[in-house]
């Protein structure tokens, strides 16, 4: 499987910070900024996938 199937952490609106962290790209190594912003924006993408599960939950 394509560990990029997902399609939303390398995308340019999230900068330079691919959640892959050197699967395939130019740069292997990332800032401690860049890591706490991905690690930011991985926290706001649970917090969807949550809601959305509980919201799933509701309408069973």
């Amino acid at each position: 499987m394509n560990k990029h199937s997902h399609g939303s952490c390398c995308t340019p609106s999230h900068g330079s910070v691919c959640g892959c962290f050197g699967g395939h790209g130019v740069r292997r190594f990332f800032t401690p900024q860049e890591k706490k912003e991905y690690l930011e924006h991985y926290i706001r993408q649970l917090k969807k996938e949550l809601a959305a599960a509980e919201e799933h939950l509701k309408d069973m």
